[in-house]
């Protein structure tokens, strides 16, 4: 009770809504930021879009109805890109549209603690591209290909090598090397993140 009296002292209006999130499109166009807008029902539950001021591991700053509001991040709650995919905040960029759903904080008029977050601007997807290795350091490298052209590619942890057809590792990963690697791509940084990248043996290289 005390909360919904702070946040109507601060003049927001309460509505009881059933927020949802809509899957946005994955192509490369620009997603345009939504209308700023904060629902807060009876019981608390909350839902708010707006666009991003800052970002760290615990919390968003977002800018929405009357002023910044803070989503706080839960070790539990779930972030998404536009297409759905999971997310990091760090894959967020300021002035990405965001849209929130959780609870209005119970100590603080401007806080939202968030059950599940979409970053509606970021376009992450499964894709998978053929190139050139080159750069190699550690679990990264760059691939140079014909549809994207550069990408910076990081193998996950649990990446699955393969070369013909047989369970490789990074090691057999070299400079000049073809490579098909699958992942998730994010289509603004030009970055994979790799879960699997099969190595073309060298007398079958080609490049799509």
């Amino acid at each position: 009770m005390k909360k919904l009296i702070s946040l109507m002292s601060l003049g927001v209006l309460l509505f009881v809504v059933t927020p949802t999130f809509a899957t946005e499109s994955s192509s490369d166009s620009h997603v345009k930021s939504p209308k700023q807008m904060v629902n807060i029902n009876t019981a608390g539950q909350a839902s708010l879009t707006g666009t991003l001021v800052s970002a760290s591991a615990t919390s968003l700053t977002v800018s929405s109805w009357g002023g910044n509001w803070v989503i706080n991040l839960a070790t539990d709650a779930k972030l998404v890109a536009s297409s759905g995919i999971k997310a990091l905040s760090a894959d967020f960029n300021v002035g990405d549209a965001i849209k929130a759903q959780g609870k209005a904080n119970s100590t603080s008029a401007w806080a939202i603690d968030a059950r599940n977050v979409q970053d509606i601007t970021l376009q992450m997807r499964n894709e998978s591209f053929m190139g050139t290795v080159s750069a190699v350091s550690g679990n990264t490298f760059t691939l140079t290909t014909k549809k994207k052209g550069t990408l910076q590619v990081t193998a996950n942890a649990d990446a699955k090598f393969m070369l013909k057809g047989k369970t490789a590792t990074v090691a057999d990963l070299s400079n000049g090397a073809t490579v098909t690697v699958s992942g998730v791509y994010n289509v603004k940084a030009l970055t994979v993140a790799a879960k699997k990248i099969v190595i073309t043996p060298t007398k079958e290289k080609k490049m799509e």
